[in-house]
């Protein structure tokens, strides 16, 4: 229950509990809204209402959907216009990348027979396999890599920069993780990697999203 004191507030403690109140509405996200005043009256109404430990104005688990559907278009109409019009480009140039990685993918298929398949979508060229004992996805790794759009542009080498690098293997892009459990140490693959089970349709520094990634990775050690 809500207390009931009259005690009075010092100024510190004043400042404390505003910006907590400030944090939660930065946590929340009830900033993307757009609420008018009537609007944050009424969000500030429920959570006084859940402090006192009243029910809700209405079943949260009845209209869980129908109030998720409601807030995700309040805050898609909220979105300033040149900010939508970015990210419909970018979803455009995401499906574009996403169909010419396919394309790219289904050629080399077709042209190299030793390229191989997953069900999740991930295609792989095993050039040695390495020793039988392969590591799992829990396993730490020290690999040496070099990642490259499907253009032959180079993103990212550790070759490059003359060392290796070690990682836990469940702690990368979904491909990686698949990929490098196909070889065992001292292996070597090529890994074809679709936006899916790489980095999605979002760019990432110098990766476009809906990039199809292509990486030629040589499996050093495995560490349990």
């Amino acid at each position: 229950m809500a207390s009931t004191s009259t005690e009075t507030i010092s100024e510190k403690e004043s400042g404390y509990l505003e910006t907590y109140g400030w944090i939660i509405s930065q946590q929340s996200g009830i900033t993307q809204f757009g609420l008018t005043d009537t609007e944050l009256a009424l969000i500030i109404k429920g959570i006084k209402t859940g402090h006192a430990g009243n029910p809700a104005a209405q079943d949260p688990q009845l209209i869980s959907q129908e109030m998720q559907d409601y807030l995700k278009k309040r805050a898609e109409d909220n979105i300033p216009p040149e900010q939508k019009a970015a990210m419909t480009k970018n979803t455009e140039t995401a499906q574009k990348n996403i169909a010419d990685g396919k394309a790219f993918i289904e050629k080399n298929s077709l042209d190299n027979k030793n390229i191989k398949s997953t069900e999740s979508g991930l295609h792989y060229e095993i050039h040695t396999a390495g020793s039988d004992v392969k590591p799992t996805a829990t396993d730490q790794v020290k690999v040496h890599y070099e990642g490259k759009l499907i253009n032959d542009k180079v993103f990212d080498s550790s070759i490059a920069r003359g060392e290796p690098i070690t990682f836990g293997l469940n702690q990368v892009i979904k491909g990686w993780t698949e990929g490098l459990q196909l070889i065992g140490e001292g292996g070597k693959v090529t890994l074809y990697i679709p936006s899916d089970i790489a980095y999605g349709n979002t760019d990432q520094s110098s990766i476009p999203g809906g990039s199809t990634l292509v990486f030629d990775v040589e499996l050093i050690t495995i560490n349990p």
